[in-house]
């Protein structure tokens, strides 16, 4: 971690730099909001780990997190690089608690989406489609 950024932090009473910890989901799961302002991301898979500890989530609109974040349904979406987008999505989390309620309800319902059962029989059925153009998906 840079020493520039502790420097500029350091006469601030609700920042501190805990360094590695093997136990972040102890962390995450005391955390109002997860914000996740990437600039360039695949997927995102830490999503998965916040949704499951029901914490609301706002998230940058770039690479694969849209196909985990669904604005305004499992998490509140903004434009990469739109500092002011993140801050008022945020300030609208604490706002709006029915809101956070419901963000991390549905996110919650989501996660069936990306079981393992769920993501092997989605690889099947492609793979299946891929050898076979005939394939005609029978069930979900």
């Amino acid at each position: 971690m840079p020493r520039r950024f502790e420097q500029e932090s350091a006469d601030l009473a609700n920042v501190e730099w805990l360094g590695f910890k093997e136990n972040i989901a102890d962390y995450i799961a005391g955390l109002d909001a997860f914000a996740f302002p990437s600039r360039n991301e695949g997927l995102g898979s830490v999503l998965l780990d916040v949704m499951q500890l029901e914490v609301p989530i706002i998230a940058s609109q770039v690479g694969g997190i849209p196909d985990i974040i669904e604005h305004e349904k499992t998490g509140l979406l903004f434009p990469s690089g739109d500092a002011d987008a993140l801050a008022d999505g945020l300030l609208r989390l604490k706002a709006e608690p029915d809101l956070r309620r419901r963000l991390c309800r549905q996110a919650s319902e989501r996660l069936e989406d990306y079981s393992p059962r769920t993501m092997a029989a989605a690889y099947m059925r492609l793979y299946r489609k891929l050898l076979d153009p005939q394939y005609q998906e029978t069930s979900r």
